[in-house]
C-alpha cells in the first residue's frame, strides 16, 4: 500500500508540473470566455443604442405628423365648404 507522506522530490516536481499545466489550460478558457462575453456585450449596447436612437426619430416624426394632422383636422371642422373638401383631401393623403 502506497504512503501518502512517503513521496519523492520527483513525484512532486511531475504533479507541480502537471498541475501548472492544468492550470494554465483552464486560465486560458477562462479568459477566452470572458473575451467572447465582452465581445457579445459591446456588440448588444451598440444595438441598443441604435435601436433607441430609431424609436426617438420615430417618435419625434410621428408626433410631428400627428400634430399636424390635427390642426388640419380643427381648421377642416371651421372653414367654409371650398377649403374644407381642399384640407379633407390633405388629411386623405397624410393617412395613406
Amino acid at each position: 500500500m502506497d504512503d501518502v507522506f512517503d513521496s519523492s522530490p520527483e513525484d512532486n516536481k511531475a504533479d507541480l508540473v502537471l498541475g501548472s499545466r492544468d492550470w494554465l489550460q483552464r486560465k486560458q478558457v477562462i479568459q477566452l470566455s470572458a473575451e467572447r462575453d465582452a465581445i457579445f456585450a459591446a456588440r448588444e449596447q451598440r444595438l441598443q443604442l441604435q435601436f433607441e436612437c430609431g424609436v426617438h426619430e420615430g417618435f419625434r416624426m410621428a408626433s410631428k405628423i400627428a400634430t399636424l394632422r390635427g390642426r388640419l383636422m380643427v381648421r377642416a371642422k371651421f372653414s367654409l365648404q371650398e377649403h374644407k373638401e381642399a384640407i379633407e383631401a390633405v388629411i386623405t393623403e397624410i393617412d395613406e
